[in-house]
């Protein structure tokens, strides 16, 4: 009898085991990692409204973030590819609003192209 089987004997560990391998082949988990990390956590000290972030935006930033994590879990359960997941273009758009005083409008369109083009991969 090997560890695997052992775990297999108890349902917490049978639930234990399969919760982890969810989570290491859900592909949201290293791109959201991603975005996180280039788009929140780097600031550019010589870019003038980089340098400076209010909480609002922050905060903001965050949402759009967790908005592209929200709409990849729901097109990755209605059999979305990860590929097709990874591949949504305008998540990319969203580094721009670091540099951006005014980025209300401009997040709001990112937002929309994003949900676009998750329907679109639904549809598909």
């Amino acid at each position: 009898m090997n560890a695997l089987d052992i775990v297999h004997l108890t349902p917490e560990g049978h639930a234990k085991l399969t919760a982890e391998l969810e989570y290491l082949t859900d592909v949201r988990r290293p791109e959201v990692a991603r975005m996180i990390r280039e788009i929140f956590l780097q600031q550019n000290a010589y870019d003038a409204v980089d340098t400076f972030c209010p909480m609002s935006k922050q905060y903001d930033m965050m949402k759009a973030i967790k908005f592209y994590a929200d709409l990849a879990r729901t097109a990755q359960a209605g059999g979305a590819t990860p590929q097709q997941v990874i591949g949504v273009k305008s998540k990319n758009e969203l580094v721009q609003i670091k540099f951006i005083k005014d980025y209300e409008p401009v997040l709001a369109n990112i937002r929309k192209d994003m949900e676009a083009e998750f329907d679109a991969v639904r549809a598909a």
